[in-house]
């Protein structure tokens, strides 16, 4: 389940956003306003706001992902703290920090970035298989048809998703990946968060129209999986 706690202006977008996807029931919002920044109850908006929207949902959600908003950093928001604390109240829920934050663009990682790091934050360290592959950063799932998946299928791996996942546990099994494998680039950033949580090796492929750059791609990642190189006869 995801809460966003923003402006109304903000939250605007992410309503009609929701709407248009037929997710509307997949999440929830708390509005801030102008008085919560002038009498400083920033983080008991959070908290309460959150707890109580997850208690008046009809079934626990195994995982929440709460969405705060430059406001917060504006006001020197004690985000730790709120997590702390969420965890404490409802231990059974797994929490994660997102953002939508446009003051992040010029410094560090960019949303986008960011965005597609937190989706792998909750995964829990399991035993390897090191026939094992995911694939991360995707919005859409990677085509079963395409060299890639029938490369790594021909190898005998198993091949992980997020975008392919049904339920949480099958979320969870990405975890036993040997590999992430990426060829969006805003991806980069969440193989190395997992390569150093979880301790598995990140395979960047960048996505490309050039025949020597694809088949220099195809030859990384067969040589960091310790299998034969395709050969597509460009």
């Amino acid at each position: 389940h995801e809460i966003f706690v923003c402006a109304a202006s903000c939250l605007r977008g992410v309503v009609l956003t929701a709407a248009e996807l037929g997710m509307s029931h997949r999440f929830s919002t708390v509005e801030v306003k102008e008085r919560n920044l002038l009498e400083g109850d920033m983080e008991e908006l959070v908290i309460e706001g959150v707890s109580d929207i997850i208690e008046k949902l009809p079934k626990r959600p195994p995982a929440v992902l709460v969405y705060t908003s430059c406001v917060h950093h504006f006001a020197g928001c004690d985000l730790d703290m709120i997590y702390r604390e969420l965890r404490e109240r409802f231990p059974e829920i797994d929490f994660t920090d997102c953002y939508m934050n446009p003051i992040m663009r010029k410094s560090g990682l960019t949303p986008d970035q960011i965005m597609r790091s937190r989706l792998y934050a909750l995964l829990k360290e399991r035993e390897k298989d090191e026939n094992a592959v995911a694939i991360i950063g995707n919005d859409l799932p990677t085509c079963e048809e395409s060299e890639l998946y029938q490369y790594l299928k021909e190898q005998g791996f198993k091949i992980h998703e997020i975008t392919s996942c049904k339920t949480y546990e099958e979320y969870q099994e990405m975890a036993e990946s040997s590999f992430y494998v990426s060829y969006n680039a805003a991806a980069v950033a969440g193989g190395k968060m997992l390569e150093e949580r979880l301790g598995g090796k990140q395979i960047y492929v960048p996505f490309s129209f050039n025949y020597d750059e694809i088949d220099r791609g195809y030859r990384a990642l067969a040589e960091a999986l310790g299998k034969p190189a395709p050969d597509f006869s460009f």
